[in-house]
């Protein structure tokens, strides 16, 4: 047999019990906040008035710094490549004559030494070559880029101005 039990009547005791809670609270704290709203008297201030102060005039833009700085840049890179297309030039030379010299060798076991000895040098020497070329070139990067900075121009140092920095081979 079921039980009478009636679970209605016991869960809207307790929503009553829920609601009146929340009300109570909802009154204090509306009493509490009425309390601490108190008005503050009237006080007078003088207004802040910020002072602004003129920003001198920037400079006008000054083509020739950098343009000395393109130049400058440029005939460093120029005279690196001239010192390098030398130096190459020379170690072909040097590769030529030892290779001659080396296929006029009376034994297979002597071609091949001074074959191996020609070809080592010329690698080494190109090696040194393109080392050397690099460091030149990027020193008169980096001479640019301070030169640059030295023009004081927003312009000019915002951007590149459209340059491909440090593209220029090696």
């Amino acid at each position: 047999m079921r039980s009478k039990c009636n679970f209605n009547i016991l869960g809207h005791k307790i929503m009553k019990k829920i609601i009146f809670s929340f009300a109570l609270l909802s009154f204090m704290f509306l009493g509490v906040s009425f309390a601490f709203a108190q008005e503050q008297p009237a006080t007078t201030t003088t207004p802040i008035t910020p002072v602004i102060t003129a920003k001198p005039a920037p400079k006008p833009f000054d083509p020739v710094c950098i343009q000395n700085a393109i130049e400058k840049r440029d005939t460093a890179v120029i005279a690196a490549f001239d010192k390098f297309s030398s130096v190459i030039k020379s170690a072909l030379g040097v590769r030529k004559d030892a290779l001659k010299a080396a296929w006029a060798k009376p034994t297979a076991k002597e071609r091949r030494a001074a074959v191996l000895a020609a070809w080592n040098a010329y690698k080494k020497s190109t090696r040194e070559a393109v080392a050397a070329a690099k460091k030149e070139r990027k020193a008169a990067w980096n001479q640019f880029r301070k030169d640059r900075i030295a023009c004081k121009d927003k312009e000019v140092n915002a951007t590149s101005g459209g340059e491909h920095i440090g593209f220029d081979g090696f």
